[in-house]
């Protein structure tokens, strides 16, 4: 996120049960040790979930990385045993250098001319899913309550990590993404942990596509706000506590029967350094070289993904996945396909 955008807001190495202990340690050492084209219109009906066989796919954003800063990083040694044990992404690249425009076009395909002529009517592909039948769920740590506006007062849920709220489906009233007809299955809600998280996607009517997103002090972003457990931490500290976070996080996750079921999760970060954008999709990926690393029930061992794409051709293999249609920049073959990264 630039300068600008700051300013206007003010606002674990291995997956096992030995890591545990390094990670807590690494993150008390951090000193970061913080709570953890066209298509139809979508019906506002709820999904009906019986007897689907849709993929399982988890999708979390990191913040503000280049590749080189994460892969090979001894700062990150969960990550690096997910990429070397799975399948990691190796041309991979932000589509902007600037948050909101990445995030909004990671589910939407376009960035819509940000920030002229918001809430944005386009589709996003949780629209398609709906229309679908297919659940879903976005689930923002440290969010106040559901489909919330406005910024959170600690500065750690971060608005602009929210591309949601940039559309006039956004919101709890009937027909909205949030409404309490359909808040059981899909929605924009606050993250209540691990555990918590686990025990919804075993459970019944369990969301087909999850998007996680960690708060600004454990997305390797760090936060402005005085006050807060990373207010002025910079740098490796940043990248420890974001691999910490996912070290704790994900492998509950990870042993879920939600993700044996066709299970995928892909860790990517909006934006890396805009100087290295040149081996991707025409020269245009100003956002930089990014990582991107896919984790898969049946992708072990498949080794690096080196296909070049970018955070349109990573909406793609989402589109792809549950058969929905191709949202703008997705459906341009330019810009990549991760699906190929998937198993």
């Amino acid at each position: 996120m630039s300068k600008t955008e700051r300013t206007q807001l003010r606002r674990v190495w291995s997956p096992h049960r030995v890591f545990g202990v390094l990670a807590m340690s690494a993150l008390i050492a951090t000193g970061l040790f913080g709570s953890g084209r066209l298509n139809v219109e979508a019906t506002a009906a709820p999904p009906t979930t019986a007897g689907s066989t849709a993929p399982h796919i988890l999708l979390i954003v990191e913040e503000n990385r280049s590749y080189s800063n994460i892969v090979g990083s001894k700062n990150a040694p969960y990550l690096n045993s997910l990429a070397h044990t799975y399948r990691s992404a190796t041309n991979w690249y932000a589509v902007q250098h600037t948050s909101q425009d990445d995030y909004v076009e990671l589910i939407s395909g376009s960035n819509h001319g940000i920030p002229n002529g918001k809430p944005y009517a386009a589709l996003t592909v949780v629209d398609n899913l709906h229309a679908k039948g297919i659940p879903w769920k976005a689930y923002y740590e440290g969010l106040g309550s559901a489909c919330m506006k406005g910024t959170d007062p600690t500065g750690q849920y971060d608005v602009f990590h929210n591309p949601f709220h940039y559309f006039t489906r956004y919101g709890t009233t009937t027909g909205k993404w949030c409404s309490s007809a359909n808040l059981a299955t899909e929605g924009v809600v606050r993250y209540p942990g691990a555990s918590a998280l686990v025990s919804a996607l075993d459970g019944s009517g369990a969301p087909d596509l999850v998007t996680l997103i960690p708060n600004d002090c454990h997305d390797m972003h760090g936060d402005l706000v005085n006050g807060n457990p990373c207010y002025g931490v910079a740098g490796t500290r940043l990248v420890t506590a974001g691999d910490t976070w996912l070290s704790v996080n994900l492998p509950p996750i990870l042993k879920s029967s939600w993700f044996a079921a066709n299970g995928t999760v892909i860790i990517t970060w909006d934006e890396g350094t805009p100087s290295d954008k040149s081996g991707c999709c025409g020269g245009v990926a100003a956002g930089g070289h990014i990582p991107t690393i896919v984790i898969s029930s049946t992708n072990a061992g498949g080794g690096t993904f080196i296909s070049t794409g970018d955070h349109y051709g990573t909406l793609r293999a989402i589109e792809e996945a549950y058969g929905v249609p191709l949202l703008l920049n997705s459906a341009n073959t330019i810009n990549g396909d991760l699906v190929g990264a998937f198993g």
